[in-house]
């Protein structure tokens, strides 16, 4: 189910609302420090802080809920896919060995196996945080997906590297 939901939004157009204009500038230091707008979000590259929650916290309908919030808001989902926390993770890292989370991990590997050779700031792919989780699941599901859509035939594209 999660999957179908999220293959409807990639079919999506790329830009179903034009995103809101950016809000007017705050004079206060503990405002601006603490509140992140929609606007700040978009220009930061960051994972927006609710994609990471429903990641952790292993709530599925709220991750397909923030990812149609930010579809008609004007983002497409393959720009939210493309989405790192500071520490370089994509959404695929999260679901993997930082959370465990098997019910968004394999949907997004499925819907964008780019994400599976994507390393973060210290060089691992989700392979590699899978791996040091020792969860044979995730580690099984990064492998096939790897192999579905790169397959031994593909010399231009390596894991490993």
């Amino acid at each position: 189910m999660i999957s179908h939901r999220i293959q409807n939004l990639k079919d999506l157009p790329s830009s179903v609302l034009p995103p809101p204009p950016p809000p007017p500038p705050s004079h206060s230091l503990s405002e601006s420090h603490h509140y992140y707008t929609y606007a700040h979000l978009e220009a930061s590259n960051l994972v927006p802080p609710e994609l990471f929650a429903s990641i952790k916290r292993h709530e599925t309908d709220s991750f397909l809920s923030s990812l149609s919030f930010h579809s008609r808001r004007g983002v497409h989902i393959s720009k939210l896919m493309k989405r790192v926390t500071r520490a370089g993770n994509t959404m695929l890292h999260l679901a993997a060995a930082i959370f465990e989370n098997l019910h968004i991990l394999e949907p997004i590997a499925q819907n964008f196996p780019h994400l599976i050779t994507r390393k973060n700031v210290k060089g691992d792919t989700v392979l590699h945080v899978a791996a040091r989780s020792r969860n044979a699941e995730l580690i099984r599901i990064v492998l096939e997906c790897y192999a579905e859509h790169f397959g031994s035939n593909n010399n231009t594209l390596h894991m490993w590297e």
